[in-house]
């Protein structure tokens, strides 16, 4: 994954959230994946990364994977959910699912904007 770091030892969780978070703005979403995946196994219990796989699933059309991994950072009270929920592209193909819709409702969310 980390080519140009010859060490392989990637220096911290920051680089490598911001990383992620730029592979989907540019829309390499299978990179972006492989970041999020990255980012779980050497650092599980980052905020981050929960939601940033389920936006690189949702960007690539896995949607029930996608919700699973939400109602998963829900469950766990993950803060970064809150934040990533309201930004906007990350979740733009999942907000007319129900399923995303209840997920907002339950955590007290008013219905995003249009």
């Amino acid at each position: 994954v980390f080519s140009f770091f010859p060490d392989t030892q990637y220096p911290g969780v920051w680089p490598l959230s911001n990383m992620t978070r730029a592979q989907h703005m540019v829309g390499d979403h299978e990179r972006e994946l492989e970041f999020a995946n990255l980012g779980l196994e050497r650092f599980p219990g980052h905020e981050r990364f929960f939601s940033y796989k389920a936006g690189a699933l949702a960007a690539l059309g896995e949607t029930d994977e996608a919700i699973s991994w939400l109602e998963t950072a829900y469950e766990q009270r993950r803060a970064w959910l809150v934040p990533c929920m309201r930004m906007p592209l990350i979740f733009d193909n999942l907000r007319d699912d129900p399923r995303f819709k209840d997920i907002e409702h339950r955590m007290g969310l008013p219905e995003y904007p249009r």
